[in-house]
C-alpha cells in the first residue's frame, strides 16, 4: 500500500484519539493506521498535532471534545470519523492541513478568540462573586490606628469563595485530609479524551492529592455485542468466525484491552505485541498463529517479576481477606490474554460472551488507591469488549 506525498513527508505525527460510545471499531482502525504510518498516539492534548474523534459524539461528549480541541497547540488538525471507512485518506488530509500555512493562521486566530472569550467569562464571574461578598460594616474598622488596630474579626472570611489566578477555582479543603493540608480535595471527571479509557464511561471522582477517596459512575457504556458498536460485517477468515458476534472480533477486543493495561502499566513492548495480534485478527490472518502469539505473551506476563512488583508491590505475599487492586489487575490481564487465545482455539469457548462487570463495582477496589491504579482497574474491565476476565 503506497502513501500519499503528504504522508511520506510527515512522520511521527502525534494523534490524540478520542472514542465515543459508538466509535470503538473506528478507534481500532485509526490505531492500526497510525501504526502503518509511523505516527504516534498522544497521551495529552499538549502533546498532540491531530485530534481524531472516533464515532458520533452526543451533546456532553461534543462539549468535552471541543475543550480538547481548544487545548491542542498549533499547528493542529482535526478529523471526525463516524465510520472506519477511508481512515487513511482522512489522515492524509490532516497531514496536508498541518502544512497549510493559511489554514493554520485561521486556526490560530480562532484559538486566540476562544481564549479571550474564556478569559472575559472568568473575569465576569470573579466580578459577580466580589459584588456578592459580605464585607461587613467597614465603619467598624479602626483605620486611624494603622493595620495593627484593624478589627479583622468582623470580616466574614469563612464565607468567601476563594479563587486562583484568572478565576480558576482552587481545590477545596476536606475534613479527612490525610496530611492535614488545606486545598487537598479535587473533584475530577474522567471520561472521553483520557488515553486508554473505555468509550462511553464517565466517572466523577474525589481526589486527595492523587488518591481516590470517592467514586461515582455518571455514565456507563451501553450493553451489547461488538456488532452493536459499529463492528464490520466481515472481518475476513473462515465461516461465521469473522462475523461481528463471532470469536474473532471478541478475541481482537480482548487483546486490545490487554494492550491498554500493559500500556498503562508501562510495558510498551508487550502492549505493542498485543496490538499486533489484535490487528492481525482484524486483517483476517489465520487464528492459529495469532493464538500462539497471545499464549507466548501470556507466558511473558506470568514470568515478569518487574510487572508483578509494579502492580502488587515488592513485599512478601500475605493472606488477605481479598486480593489487592494491583493483584486484581494482574489476574484480569492474564485472564484477558488466556480468554483471547482460548476463543481462537475453540470458538465455542464461553469466555468473551459474558456480560461486562458493572462499573459501579469499581468503588470497592478503587477507593483508597492512586489515580493510576483506578485507570488500570478500568482498563482491565475490558468494557469495550463487553467481556470481563474474572480473576
Amino acid at each position: 500500500m503506497g502513501m500519499t506525498p503528504a504522508l511520506a513527508v510527515r512522520r511521527g505525527v502525534h494523534v490524540l484519539v478520542v472514542a465515543v460510545a459508538d466509535g470503538v471499531w473506528v478507534r481500532l482502525a485509526v490505531e492500526r493506521a497510525l501504526r502503518d504510518l509511523g505516527w504516534v498516539a498522544a497521551w495529552s492534548p499538549a502533546d498532540a498535532d491531530v485530534l481524531a474523534v472516533c464515532g458520533s459524539p452526543a451533546d456532553a461528549e461534543a462539549a468535552a471534545v471541543k475543550q480538547l480541541w481548544q487545548q491542542l497547540p498549533g499547528p493542529r488538525a482535526r478529523v471526525d470519523l463516524a465510520t472506519a471507512d477511508d481512515v487513511a485518506a482522512s489522515l492524509a488530509r490532516c497531514a496536508a492541513a498541518l502544512d497549510d500555512g493559511g489554514l493554520q493562521a485561521v486556526l490560530a486566530r480562532e484559538a486566540d478568540d476562544a481564549a479571550q472569550e474564556a478569559g472575559r467569562g472568568r473575569g465576569e464571574m470573579d466580578h459577580n462573586r466580589h459584588d456578592e461578598m459580605e464585607h461587613g460594616d467597614h465603619s467598624d474598622m479602626q483605620h486611624g490606628g494603622g493595620h495593627d488596630q484593624m478589627n479583622h474579626g468582623e470580616m466574614e472570611h469563612g464565607d468567601m469563595e476563594m479563587s486562583g489566578p484568572a478565576g480558576i477555582p482552587l481545590a477545596e479543603g476536606a475534613d479527612d485530609d490525610r496530611d492535614e493540608l488545606e486545598m487537598d480535595a479535587w473533584h475530577v471527571v474522567l471520561g472521553p479524551g483520557l488515553p486508554g479509557w473505555p468509550a462511553g464511561l464517565v466517572l466523577r471522582t474525589t481526589l486527595h492529592g492523587d488518591v481516590v477517596t470517592a467514586l461515582e459512575t455518571v455514565a456507563a457504556p451501553a450493553s451489547g455485542s461488538p456488532g452493536d458498536l459499529g463492528g464490520p460485517a466481515d472481518l475476513g477468515g473462515p465461516g461465521d468466525r469473522s462475523g461481528p458476534d463471532g470469536p474473532v472480533p471478541h478475541a481482537a477486543l480482548l487483546a486490545d484491552a490487554a494492550a491498554t493495561v500493559l500500556d498503562l502499566a508501562g510495558w510498551g513492548v508487550a502492549a505493542a505485541s498485543a496490538r499486533r495480534a489484535r490487528d492481525d485478527l482484524l486483517d483476517g490472518r489465520a487464528p492459529g498463529p495469532v493464538a500462539d502469539a497471545l499464549e507466548r505473551l501470556a507466558r511473558r506476563v506470568r514470568r515478569s517479576v518487574l510487572l508483578r512488583w509494579s502492580l502488587q508491590g515488592p513485599g512478601r505475599r500475605r493472606a488477605a481477606p481479598r486480593p489487592s487492586a494491583g493483584r486484581v489487575v494482574r489476574l484480569r490481564l492474564l485472564a484477558l490474554l488466556d480468554a483471547a487465545a482460548a476463543l481462537l482455539r475453540n470458538p465455542a469457548h464461553p469466555v468473551g460472551r459474558e456480560p461486562a462487570e458493572e462499573p459501579e463495582a469499581l468503588a470497592d477496589l478503587a477507593v483508597g488507591q492512586e489515580l493510576g491504579t483506578l485507570r488500570l482497574l478500568v482498563a482491565s474491565l475490558a468494557l469495550d469488549a463487553r467481556a470481563v476476565a474474572h480473576a
